[in-house]
Parts: structure tokens; sequence; C-alpha cells
């Protein structure tokens, strides 16, 4: 018999809508808090920087801290993002508020927006950013760790097949290998 995967890509709220309507069977996104219903496994660790448009005044520095961030516009996460709360809280740590020119659902749609010139942002150090006209530069105030979760829904029937591919992603983890 033949295996087949069906990915989806979306806000973390809106893939533990599905979890728990059991229209998908695992999720990766972040953490939230208040789901007792759902169980959280850290399966890779995300590094989050500034990115600014290339030849943008950050763009030669070693480091940037958040307060830094207040004199130009900003490019936010939206409210159902789950980086949004950690990301408000890094500003809010500092003391400080940007102003937000727009909030963005999606990480490759708001490196084009940075790459665009429409202001800068914080957002996880993913691959494909080398591929946008854009610079990274490390963020020099401390900050939790942030993670990518395996999510399941504890009352959902687990099929066999999936709950497989569940601990060989675990094992992948716990030895490194993500």
């Amino acid at each position: 018999s033949q295996i087949s995967f069906d990915f989806r890509q979306g806000t973390t709220s809106d893939l533990l809508a599905e979890l728990k309507e059991e229209t998908i069977d695992l999720a990766f996104c972040s953490s939230v808090e208040d789901a007792s219903e759902l169980t959280f496994y850290p399966v890779a660790e995300e590094k989050l920087v500034v990115i600014a448009p290339k030849g943008h005044p950050l763009s030669n520095r070693g480091s940037v801290s958040i307060r830094e961030l207040e004199q130009y516009p900003f490019i936010s996460f939206n409210k159902e993002s789950g980086l949004y709360t950690q990301i408000k809280a890094l500003f809010t740590a500092a003391g400080t508020y940007p102003e937000v020119v727009t909030h963005i659902e999606e990480d490759n749609a708001m490196a084009g927006f940075v790459a665009a010139g429409y202001g800068v942002a914080v957002i996880p150090d993913f691959y494909t950013l080398q591929y946008y006209d854009l610079d990274r530069i490390p963020i020099a105030d401390p900050m939790e760790k942030r993670y990518i979760y395996l999510a399941v829904y504890k009352q959902a029937n687990m099929l066999p097949v999936v709950e497989r591919f569940r601990n060989f992603v675990l094992s992948r983890w716990k030895r490194g290998l993500i």
C-alpha cells in the first residue's frame, strides 16, 4: 500500500483549529498557551533576526537592538501568527513600540515586503531568506529560544502510520538531525 502526504500552510491558529476538527493529523507550528487538548513536541529551533532592505542604514551593523527598530517602519506578523506574541514581547521588554505599517501572515510574504522597501521586520532566519534582496542582522537583545513544534490533538484516533511519522520526527530531533 502507498502512503501520501498532503501539506498545507497556514497560521498557527488555523492549523490548530484543523487539528481539533481532525481534518489534519499533525501540524508543525508555534506552541500556544491554554491548549490542554493538544500536545506540543519541540522539533526544531529557530533564531530570530532583523531583516532590512539591501542598503538600509542597519545593513552594515554587526547586531541591532530591538529599541533601534523604533525609528523605522515595521512590518509585523498578524495576531493569528504564533510569532506575533513573541515578537511583541521583545518590543515590550525593550520598552519600545514601532510604527507598524502592515501586518503579514506568512514569512515569505514578509520577506518580500521588506525586500521591496516597505520597512524592517523581525523574522525567523530561514533558509530561503538568502534569495531575497535584503540583509539579515542578528538581534543584540536577549530572548527566549524559538521552537517549531509538532502539534498533536490528544483525542484524535491516530493511525499507526501517523504515529510512526510522529515518532520518526521526534527521534530525528532528539538526535540533532533536524
